[in-house]
């Protein structure tokens, strides 16, 4: 038999992991579309496929409330600057942002606000959120402003329990809360 050798090459600065195996991990420096070649040859002839990869690092910078704080107030506005421009019609639609306590109660959304200077998403819930509940919030088909997919990784928080402090007046036969 003959020896099949394997070669990974990219349009754009990056690394792959082993670049002469069947398999590697391709490590980009830019983000952007990288045209990813690979060509498999048996010392007879030596077949080249070539497959375009859109590379995205747009990601959240910074959320509010972080993952798992507690604590908030049951009317905690949620808010999220990105690292990279976006399409606001993507994050200005309330379709696409889901908000959901572990209470089983849904949360839905005021219009949300996404400010292109800042890159900040910031939305407030209707209703407010119910004390002690775990809040999950999940955002879905959003887009860089370039029309890229971004994907956001669900997080959690969880809203202050109240304490019922209850008094009695046994000589008024009254109870004060």
């Amino acid at each position: 038999g003959r020896a099949i050798t394997y070669s990974w090459q990219s349009s754009d600065p990056g690394s792959f992991s082993n670049p002469t195996s069947s398999e590697t991990t391709y490590q980009p420096l830019t983000q952007g579309i990288h045209r990813i070649q690979v060509s498999v040859s048996n010392q007879r002839e030596t077949i080249v496929k070539q497959m375009d990869l859109y590379i995205s690092t747009t990601t959240p910078s910074y959320i509010y409330p972080q993952i798992n704080q507690t604590g908030l107030p049951v009317n905690t506005s949620i808010s999220m600057t990105f690292n990279g421009p976006m399409d606001d019609s993507t994050l200005n639609d309330a379709s696409n942002i889901v908000i959901q306590g572990a209470s089983g109660q849904n949360y839905t959304t005021v219009t949300p606000n996404f400010c292109k200077e800042t890159n900040t998403l910031t939305v407030r819930s209707q209703p407010d959120f119910l004390p002690g509940d775990w809040i999950t919030v999940k955002l879905k088909n959003i887009r860089t402003s370039s029309g890229f997919n971004v994907e956001v990784a669900d997080w959690v928080f969880q809203i202050e329990r109240l304490n019922l402090n209850i008094y009695t007046d046994p000589i008024n036969d009254e109870d004060t809360y």
